[in-house]
């Protein structure tokens, strides 16, 4: 597999347990994936600065793309924040890119 993956997920999620995450990794990682794992102390299922800020320097690695300056996620950031992420594929992204 040579899509690399990001796994983050709150220790005190109380929807989806973290050993499905956990379980997840052992599976990509059992197949040759090259995965990071992030578990996040108190987090619920939810986000958290610094979850935003692993997905953030993951996906502009691996996109290519430099790192923004200075950005300040709120505590508790979510779908529902002004800050949210927008997870895009690769064929989707060119053409947001030039519009």
């Amino acid at each position: 597999i040579s899509t690399p993956f990001l796994l983050c997920h709150g220790d005190a999620d109380d929807m989806v347990d973290v050993s499905c995450a956990e379980a997840a990794k052992d599976m990509l990682l059992e197949s040759g994936a090259n995965v990071q794992f992030h578990k996040y102390p108190g987090i619920q299922h939810e986000s958290c600065p610094e979850l935003l800020t692993a997905v953030m320097e993951f996906m502009c690695k691996n996109l290519h793309l430099q790192m923004p300056e200075n950005v300040k996620w709120e505590n508790g950031s979510d779908s529902d924040s002004e800050n949210a992420l927008v997870y895009v594929s690769r064929s989707r992204l060119e053409p947001l890119q030039n519009a």
